[in-house]
């Protein structure tokens, strides 16, 4: 329920959310912050972890296909959580570019769980979970997908998130609408992907930055950029990230440290820095990739 110390405080601090929620793994991490500084109250001191919502069409081209990935795979890496609906499409290829970049990513349902919708991705509702994220519903266990239960989902998917990202969108879109919940009824950011003038497919997104009220992003970059310049604050990776050992004032060790020191020494001509910082600092490259981002989301 809403005031119960482990339901999402984003979702929570929505005018709609929902009271209850059904919950196959873990919805927030393990090592989700608590905020000391705060009032005692669980709802009061609850700090969300990071997390994005990436949504698009059902019928993606093979183009969306590959920006889902090309997003969802350095921000699910980095520690934040990709959300998206679970259906055909960008849906699905965003939650399996999470999974396979190791990171969590949270499905959530127009349905109840036992009767996943579609029913061909339930081994990948089970691969979310095995992975570390979670499947989440409104409706008790035996409810049928009905038309009208995934409006009600949508909103769930913009309410967990700092912000939706849509790939790729027709000009009547479910994920067009979960986006202006996002901006106009839930207080976050709205992002698009630009997509070819004369593709169906791309009609939504190009509207929504024409019409001024998606910003259009074309790279990770873009995406962490758009959430610093509306004031949305990646908090929970950022704070928990410097709770541990490495983190600390005084420490000279761990990947952060070994990577910022690393950032200093470079001469700006470098093919790749992530490549140059794995030479430097014998870090993985995935390491490298991960620190990146998440410096990148703290500036």
């Amino acid at each position: 329920m809403p005031f119960e110390a482990d339901y999402p405080a984003l979702l929570a601090a929505t005018p709609d959310c929902p009271p209850l929620l059904w919950v196959r793994g873990p919805l927030q991490p393990l090592e989700s912050h608590v905020d000391e500084t705060q009032p005692a109250s669980p709802a009061s001191r609850r700090v969300d972890p990071p997390r994005v919502a990436i949504v698009g069409s059902r019928r993606a081209s093979a183009y969306g296909l590959e920006q889902a990935a090309r997003f969802a795979a350095p921000l699910a890496a980095a520690g934040v959580a990709i959300v998206s609906g679970g259906a055909r499409g960008i849906d699905a290829a965003a939650h399996r570019a999470a999974i396979r970049a190791g990171g969590r990513t949270i499905a959530v349902l127009g349905s109840g769980h036992d009767r996943p919708y579609p029913p061909e991705h339930a081994r990948l509702f089970d691969g979310i979970v095995e992975g570390g994220g979670a499947v989440v519903s409104e409706f008790p266990m035996a409810t049928e997908p009905r038309p009208g239960h995934f409006p009600r989902r949508n909103r769930i998917v913009s309410g967990l998130a700092l912000g939706v990202l849509v790939v790729e969108a027709a000009a009547r879109s479910g994920a067009l609408v979960t986006a202006r919940l996002a901006v106009e009824e839930h207080g976050r950011e709205a992002m698009a992907i630009p997509g070819r003038v004369d593709s169906p497919n791309s009609a939504g997104c190009l509207r929504a930055i024409r019409e001024g009220w998606a910003a259009m992003v074309t790279g990770v970059e873009d995406l962490c950029e758009q959430l610093a310049s509306a004031g949305i604050l990646l908090h929970g990776a950022a704070e928990r990230r410097e709770t541990r050992p490495w983190n600390r004032p005084g420490t000279r060790s761990g990947p952060r440290h070994l990577v910022r020191e690393a950032l200093r020494g470079l001469r700006g001509d470098e093919p790749s820095i992530a490549e140059a910082i794995v030479a430097a600092t014998g870090l993985e490259v995935a390491v490298v990739r991960r620190e990146l981002v998440l410096l990148r989301l703290e500036s």
